[in-house]
């Protein structure tokens, strides 16, 4: 008979896979009230973009990160067209903005609500785009840490040699 430590690992098992599995009337209870907060997420997420459109509209960044999570949330109550409309928008503006990580992201969340709607070639190829943005995020980063690092050598160097 299996224990409440390995009902609870097996939770995670399926958990971990992906898969949504309801175990017990708890459960079933929790994703009901995550649905009713998923939804009042999606009635703030909305009022916020208009509020943002309406108020500062020069405030674009504030606007990209609302369509994401709007985005996201759509996801979550498995309205994945909304959510690939929302994250497209999110990702056109964060283009806009220059702003690669965010950029990353969203590219990342395309890939999964497009993967969600069985569209599987789309998927793919914002994957593919993900996983190029991101290398190229990781060679920046690496640069400007070995140029800081330089720096940092050179400067301690000449402090040693000014101590002499």
């Amino acid at each position: 008979m299996p224990t409440n430590q390995s009902k609870k690992l097996d939770h995670r098992k399926y958990h971990l896979a992906g898969l949504t599995t309801d175990f017990s009337a708890n459960n079933s209870r929790f994703n009901y009230e995550n649905q009713k907060k998923s939804k009042k997420a999606i009635e703030y997420y909305e009022k916020s973009i208009q509020a943002v459109k309406k108020y500062t509209p020069e405030d674009i960044s504030s606007l990209a990160v609302a369509y994401n999570n709007l985005g996201l949330t759509y996801r979550n109550v498995g309205d994945y067209n909304s959510a690939v409309l929302n994250e497209s928008e999110a990702l056109e503006i964060f283009k806009k903005l220059g702003d690669k990580k965010s950029e990353a992201d969203v590219l990342f969340n395309l890939s999964i609500s497009y993967q969600k709607l069985n569209m599987l070639e789309e998927s793919n190829e914002y994957m593919m785009q993900y996983v190029i943005l991101q290398d190229t995020i990781f060679n920046q980063d690496t640069r400007q840490t070995i140029h800081d690092l330089g720096i940092k050598y050179e400067t301690e160097k000449k402090e040693q040699e000014n101590k002499l």
